[in-house]
């Protein structure tokens, strides 16, 4: 990510992860928005990009919080390129302000006994999205404790640390607990709240004159949607 310099009116906190790790739930939960639907099946809910505002009392500041869908959304029709496409235009219109983030939280299920083939896909997609050197603006957030032991939970993402996100919080990205408790959400936005506000590596990308199936998100999708023509 490269530094904007100069500081933004408000903070924007991009909301990642597969379909159905909480992140609707995380953001309304915060804001009480109730244009935020919240699904109860693995099916999305999440289609499209959501802007909700959001005022941080102890901070003093406003914060725009972008709810993304997952890449291995359940709708029909609608596919991983779909999604990144999405993603583009909400960080880089063809007219108006280019958006810079303070953060990205990525969430994932800690209830989950294995990280299956759609988390490590949306985990390879938020690494091809920010960029390595980038990592330090993004807090992994494990959501569903209630669902296990404290003991197995602490288990299973000590396992995560050093297995399916090593390579993020080598390069300083960093995990938290979420108890869904409105605390515990504040808690975790407050990192990422003072923060710069940065562009991010497909961004960059772009700028340079890629294309978005030439960036390295995009290539992971080609590159996925190749060995699938080859199973036919």
């Amino acid at each position: 990510m490269s530094s904007m310099g100069k500081t933004q009116d408000c903070s924007v906190i991009a909301v990642m992860g597969a379909t159905g790790t909480g992140k609707s739930t995380f953001i309304k939960l915060l804001t009480n928005d109730e244009g935020i639907h919240i699904g109860h099946t693995p099916d999305s809910e999440t289609s499209a990009v959501h802007v909700t505002q959001y005022t941080d009392k102890k901070a003093r500041r406003d914060v725009t919080l972008v709810d993304t869908p997952g890449f291995d959304d359940s709708r029909e029709g609608i596919t991983d390129t779909d999604i990144l496409e999405k993603i583009v235009r909400f960080l880089e219109p063809e007219n108006g302000k280019k958006q810079a983030l303070n953060g990205i939280i990525y969430m994932h299920r800690i209830s989950d006994p294995r990280v299956g083939g759609l988390a490590r896909k949306n985990i390879k997609m938020l690494q091809a999205l920010c960029g390595d050197k980038n990592l330090d603006h993004v807090r992994i957030v494990t959501t569903n404790w209630a669902r296990v032991t404290d003991e197995e939970g602490s288990r299973r993402q000590d396992s995560l640390v050093r297995g399916a996100f090593k390579d993020l919080i080598d390069n300083k990205a960093e995990i938290r607990r979420h108890s869904d408790s409105i605390e515990s959400a504040q808690q975790i936005l407050s990192e990422l709240i003072p923060l710069s506000p940065v562009t991010i590596q497909i961004q960059e990308e772009l700028r340079q004159g890629a294309t978005i199936g030439d960036t390295s998100a995009g290539a992971i999708l080609t590159a996925e949607m190749r060995e699938m023509k080859k199973k036919t």
